[in-house]
């Protein structure tokens, strides 16, 4: 390596040329050489998804944006674990676990400019990890189209003189409904009366049968209608590239809490609400157990978008130099706002629901819905919380379809980022079309007769058990292969700021201690297997999907097993190279610049202690003063 020169071998004039070039932003100084002066830019295909460097605000509403998560699966997973038990489970793992997870995949992205497809040089031999991450993002996205075209349906459907899910309207003599602004109790409830939102959502969206019996099912025409107008939708925003899609993300990231809040405002006053609030905001530790735990944290991971790739592709276009505590802070901060608000108003409308039928809260027979739950609540909020909702229908039913496409859209631009890290040359006026059609077919799947119940299965196997365990992947691979102390490091000269003693503990000690310890006792615990509105799915289809969540870790042993027989290849054709559990040469910063600063930061770092750095001499000093432009004398304090 370079050794590094001293301050006597600067010209004022080289010194002046260098503080200039390394204080301009990545953005600008890409296109600068030291010694060949300006070059002309290279012509870039404007709809591929990997952009230059965006602003801080721009990249945090596109966060903010896809996480759709937080308003339709948060509050089902509340009420069906146990409320405010599983609300203090998840703000732990949110702060132990997940915020940790997320800060290594924002300054990861970040310090490479690259996705998760690309950023795993750093451990070659876990790309598997990446095709992990990828498989849970196709899942994802499967259904969020779903609840776009549903919250769709409904906002046509709000258009009507009056909503059609108010009125109640009797479909047969075992099943009784009551009309949706009712919050007055029944006389003589029964056991099998529901409200009509329920019936509605029944009618148009889940025509069950009667056992889970999986046979083969085509999917609703007028279902698909709306699905296709959601993905056409999407298809447009991802044709035409992230900043498009960003400039979405303006409106789909801030309404959801202007509307989230007025549906508070109208619905915590309603009668047996604070019932349902106690039940929200009350911990017992008698309802703590393992799956709470799990549940709790599979959530956390999707409220964030980590360990799914978003994080990593989001954040490769933030500029280099951008700090990330604050960062992180505002995120999670506006992620629990939201989950808050969103539950407030689902437990305030069970609660009313409770009131009427005189069921307690905490009995689920309230609402016996799966996955689904927070759509039907939230269009049965709506003739509760006022006495002609029309208005307020629209609005708010148009405001969770934004933030449906929007969220979808993010999601597509990084499963089609990680697809153009494999395969560059791929035109994007071909990609996007067919990206969208593929996400259409897979939601058509949702909209069959057990739709539901299969999107269920996916929702807790597939996406859920692939994300936490490649989760525990991650953390080990970048703090005990890699190693945390060279992760440090490489943020440091990212962030010219030392990493706190939290993200040191949690990603060193804490973070995998946790998720070791409850994937542990969750997998002993056999007798917890999951239903759906009180029905059992059969035993042979849950022992194939309790495989499928270990589809993770095949990638992982297969990317190991190339890496292993291309490792030996090289050594019987005497051409050896490094095996692909240490960094190989494309790691580092994207740009060429930076990447030398890098590593010639780090070659001053291995000469001495970290403690020793801040007593150096100003004649070492130096040298790194002027390649890192603005350097104070506090960076390793």
């Amino acid at each position: 390596m370079e050794s590094s020169p001293t301050a006597s071998t600067f010209t004022t004039d080289s010194r002046k040329q260098s503080y200039h070039i390394h204080n301009l932003l990545w953005e600008d100084a890409e296109d600068y050489q030291l010694s060949k002066g300006p070059k002309k830019p290279k012509k870039k295909d404007k709809r591929h998804p990997k952009s230059r460097p965006q602003s801080f605000t721009y990249v945090l509403l596109n966060i903010l944006g896809s996480c759709i998560g937080n308003i339709w699966r948060f509050p089902a997973a509340a009420y069906l674990y146990g409320g405010g038990t599983f609300l203090v489970a998840y703000f732990v793992v949110l702060i132990f676990v997940a915020k940790p997870i997320f800060y290594l995949e924002v300054a990861m992205g970040q310090f490479t400019g690259k996705g998760s497809g690309k950023w795993w040089c750093v451990c070659p031999a876990l790309r598997g990890i990446a095709v992990g991450q990828f498989i849970a993002s196709v899942a994802m996205v499967s259904y969020y189209g779903v609840f776009s075209s549903f919250a769709l349906l409904y906002l046509i459907q709000a258009f009507n003189i009056k909503i059609p899910w108010v009125n109640c309207k009797d479909v047969s003599k075992t099943i009784k409904c009551f009309d949706s602004n009712l919050t007055t109790p029944l006389k003589n409830p029964g056991t099998n009366i529901f409200p009509f939102s329920d019936i509605f959502f029944r009618q148009n969206f889940l025509r069950e049968i009667s056992s889970l019996s999986f046979g083969i099912y085509l999917p609703d025409t007028g279902l698909l209608i709306y699905l296709l107008i959601v993905w056409l939708f999407v298809g447009v925003l991802i044709y035409n590239g992230i900043k498009t899609t960003g400039s979405f993300a303006y409106v789909g990231a801030t309404l959801p809490y202007l509307m989230l809040f007025i549906m508070v405002i109208k619905t915590v006053n309603l009668p047996g609400a604070s019932n349902s609030l106690n039940y929200l905001f009350t911990y017992d530790s008698e309802a703590l157990n393992e799956k709470t735990w799990y549940m709790a944290a599979i959530q956390a991971f999707l409220s964030l978008n980590s360990s799914v790739g978003v994080a990593s592709y989001l954040s490769s276009q933030r500029n280099f130099r951008h700090r990330l505590n604050r960062y992180i802070f505002l995120i999670t901060l506006l992620d629990i706002i939201l989950v808050l608000l969103a539950s407030s108003v689902v437990f305030a409308t069970l609660g009313t629901l409770a009131h009427v039928t005189g069921k307690k809260v905490n009995d689920t027979s309230v609402y016996m819905g799966g996955i689904e739950l927070a759509a039907v609540i939230y269009t049965d909020a709506l003739p509760k919380a006022s006495k002609h909702p029309e208005g307020l229908a629209v609005f708010f039913l148009l405001t969770l379809t934004i933030v449906g496409i929007g969220s979808t859209a993010v999601v597509m631009h990084s499963i089609m980022s990680t697809v153009w890290d494999v395969m560059p040359r791929v035109s994007a006026k071909i990609m996007a079309p067919v990206f969208a059609f593929f996400g259409f077919a897979l939601g058509a799947i949702y909209l069959s007769r057990t739709g539901m119940s299969i999107m269920q299965l996916v929702d807790h196997y597939i996406l859920g058990g692939i994300v936490y365990h490649m989760a525990i992947w991650e953390v080990a691979a970048i703090a005990y292969i890699y190693g945390l102390e060279k992760y440090c490091k490489d943020i440091t000269f990212m962030t010219r700021r030392k990493i706190h003693v939290y993200w040191r503990l949690c990603l060193g000690l804490v973070t995998p201690g946790l998720l070791i310890k409850i994937i542990v006792f969750y997998n002993t615990d056999s007798e917890w297997r999951i239903s759906y509105r009180g029905r059992k799915y059969p035993t042979h289809v849950l022992n194939i999907l309790y495989m499928l969540q270990y589809l993770g870790e095949v990638m992982i042993i297969l990317w190991l097993l190339i890496e292993l027989f291309s490792f030996c290849i090289g050594r019987i054709r005497k051409k050896p190279r490094k095996f692909g559990i240490v960094p190989n040469s494309s790691y580092g910063p994207e740009d060429s610049f930076l990447t030398k600063d890098w590593k010639r930061f780090i070659d001053g770092l291995k000469r001495c202690t970290w403690k020793e750095m801040k007593y150096l001499p100003q004649k070492v000093l130096y040298p790194f003063k002027v390649l890192l432009g603005t350097l104070h004398d506090d960076v390793f304090h």
